[in-house]
Parts: structure tokens; sequence; C-alpha cells
């Protein structure tokens, strides 16, 4: 089988870039990455197959490079946007608020606590909630029973 040999300038393209590239060819191509000296990496294309025009592939690998660079660029760009947007979705807007992380201690106490310990009367807090008290109901059925 056949391989082309593609040098690329890190100088324009980062490692990251190359790596998001070869990615996309994996599935039809082994990939095989190389630094033979400073400032260069080199990329070997195998296909998986016969009959490829790997300098086809060669021309779509740089397309894909052009691409990769581009994404990788917007996303850095946009990364204050991103983590703005994640910041307001998880805690809210609040004009007034530091940006520092809000602490969970508090809910965490208020979970470990019963629910009637946090109620001054909870006979009356379920009255007012359900609209009856379930101790005197019961009581009274009792009472009726004649038990």
């Amino acid at each position: 089988m056949e391989t082309k040999t593609i040098t690329i300038d890190t100088n324009i393209y980062s490692l990251r870039e190359v790596l998001s590239t070869a990615y996309v060819f994996l599935d039809k191509y082994y990939i095989f990455l190389n630094q033979p000296e400073e400032g260069k990496i080199k990329i070997e294309i195998k296909s998986k197959e016969n009959d490829i025009d790997l300098d086809k592939i060669e021309g779509e690998f740089n397309n894909e490079l052009i691409n990769a660079s581009l994404r990788v660029r917007v996303f850095e760009e946009n990364r204050n946007v991103r983590e703005m947007i994640v910041n307001i979705a998880l805690n809210g807007v609040d004009k007034n608020a530091s940006r520092e992380r809000p602490s969970c201690r508090k809910d965490a106490e208020d979970i470990s606590k019963r629910w009637e310990d946090t109620v001054s009367n909870p006979h009356i807090a379920v009255e007012k909630s359900k609209g009856i008290n379930f101790s005197a109901n019961f009581m009274n059925n009792e009472k009726k029973d004649g038990n």
C-alpha cells in the first residue's frame, strides 16, 4: 500500500489542530504522526483500502486542517461568552452577585433536618397546607368507633 507524507509547520498550525484533522480521517486511513525537527510535524497517511488516490487525500487533509484551525480559533474567541452563558444557566442572573461560587453548605445542613424540627408547630403547618388536622381527625374517628 502506498503512503503519502505531509509536513506541517507548527508556526502555522498547532498540534491540537493537526490532531483534530487527523481524527476526521481515521475511519478510512492509518495516520502516523512524527516530529522530525522542532517546528515541524510529519504526517504519514496510509489507506486502509486499495485504489485510493493519495494526492487527492493530501488536498482534503489540507482543507480539513484549515477547517480545524478556524474551529479552534472561533472556540477560543467565544470562550468568555460560553462561560458567561453556562454561569447564568447554572446560577441565574444576579447583577449584584460576585463571581464566587455559591456555598452549598447551608442547603446540605437544611436537608439533614427533619421537617417537624423546622416548623414551630407541625400540626398547624399541616392544617394550613392541607386544610385538615390529622391528629384531631384521628382522635375523632376513635371516639365515633367507641374505642
